[in-house]
């Protein structure tokens, strides 16, 4: 939210010229968040990760996985779901409970992953929240 209400400052403020996650928005969000950094709304184990996110914020939070991580602790929907890093190479997952993909390696950054369906090619994040499909070969 703080985001988004980061934007509409700036395009307020300043002409419609700027990046969007440029200079202008970067100070932005880290003035309207430096009040919150207290252990009041948020637990001492993020408030490190969290000052050091702001000190460059990026466009998405999913970008810093450290921060990703520790954020995770406390999503109430964690259900089956894992991330895309603990999902071993060569195996299924399911993406958004829609299709399913074959993860097969790291390139850089981001994962490398075929859906099975098409055989086309993707990059995930290694946090992309997924599901780990266990399928066992039938011995007939």
């Amino acid at each position: 939210m703080i985001h988004e209400l980061a934007h509409f400052k700036v395009s307020k403020n300043i002409n419609n010229t700027i990046r969007p996650h440029g200079i202008e928005w970067k100070k932005t969000f880290q003035k309207m968040m430096l009040p919150l950094l207290n252990n009041k709304i948020f637990p001492d184990d993020l408030l490190s990760k969290l000052a050091k996110h702001l000190k460059n914020p990026s466009a998405s939070s999913d970008s810093d996985i450290n921060l990703v991580i520790s954020l995770n602790k406390y999503d109430l929907n964690n259900d089956e779901n894992c991330f895309l890093f603990d999902v071993l190479n060569d195996s299924l997952f399911e993406y958004k409970g829609a299709r399913i993909y074959k993860k097969i390696n790291k390139l850089r950054k981001r994962y490398i992953c075929e859906e099975i369906k098409t055989g086309k090619k993707y990059l995930f994040s290694p946090v992309s929240r997924v599901k780990k499909i266990n399928y066992e070969k039938s011995s007939s």
